[in-house]
């Protein structure tokens, strides 16, 4: 199975709300994306 991954603006983009909604989403444990080894949120499906 083939897996998409997508930084936070990308993904912003792709669901229609700001980096900085997603952001929250993870401060408020709504969505939690996964981090690379440099620490950057990556949302994959």
């Amino acid at each position: 199975m083939r897996r998409f991954l997508w930084k936070v603006a990308e993904f912003g983009d792709l669901i229609g709300v700001s980096p900085s909604t997603l952001r929250r989403w993870e401060k408020e444990e709504k969505l939690i994306p996964e981090r690379t080894l440099g620490n950057q949120r990556i949302y994959s499906s």
